[in-house]
């Protein structure tokens, strides 16, 4: 089923299903888009991420074809006139067409389908989840700045499309890393990436 929703770019930042963050918002279109999200759209909006970050003003064409719905889990008017808002990611979608909103072109819609996620093996699956959680485990425990609270979190997930994400998100990725990885609706191939770049990182610490 297909459904549209108030677009939210996010330049420099990448969300992740599964993914909460704390923003501030100080520019009226974001605030414009926030309002639309909690009275037309269930408090949902799709996050993207621009590909070229050196675009200033980028259009349609520099936006993914897919993208990921967040949920406004709260949010705060600030006596500054900024708007603090918790977002929360649910899930990958695919994004059918960009569009300007008719009531304002400034602000951009887009309508979505949800994507069809691929079967996976057990075994392979039980191997790849086992697998990037004894990286992780590695990883933490040579990375001494960083905390250990992820591990508890990881441990405990046994499905791969939600242990991927998670651990995404918890890496020092560059953005251009974090935007492949929000594009990627396959599973194992994120799983496989995965354990790559963390032995890439081991290899470096």
């Amino acid at each position: 089923m297909n459904y549209k929703l108030p677009v939210m770019l996010l330049k420099g930042f990448v969300i992740l299903p599964n993914q909460e963050v704390k923003l501030e918002l100080n520019n009226e279109l974001s605030k414009k888009v926030i309002s639309i999200a909690y009275k037309e759209c269930n408090k949902k909006v799709l996050v993207v991420c621009p590909k070229d970050q050196t675009e200033e003003n980028p259009d349609v064409n520099d936006l993914p074809n897919v993208g990921v719905v967040a949920i406004i889990k709260s949010r705060i008017e600030l006596p500054n006139g900024n708007l603090r808002i918790t977002l929360k990611g649910v899930e990958r979608v695919a994004v059918l067409e960009y569009v300007n909103r008719e009531s304002d072109h400034n602000i951009l819609e887009c309508d979505v389908a949800k994507v069809i996620l691929p079967k996976f093996a057990l075994v392979e699956e039980e191997a790849l989840r086992r697998k990037l959680i004894e990286l992780m485990h590695k990883y933490v425990n040579s990375a001494h700045h960083i905390s250990n609270s992820v591990l508890k979190t990881i441990d405990n997930v046994n499905s791969l499309f939600r242990l991927t994400d998670i651990i995404a998100s918890f890496m020092p990725f560059s953005i251009a890393k974090k935007l492949e990885y929000m594009q990627e609706i396959n599973a194992l191939y994120r799983a496989r990436n995965l354990i790559n770049d963390i032995s890439i990182e081991l290899e470096i610490i």
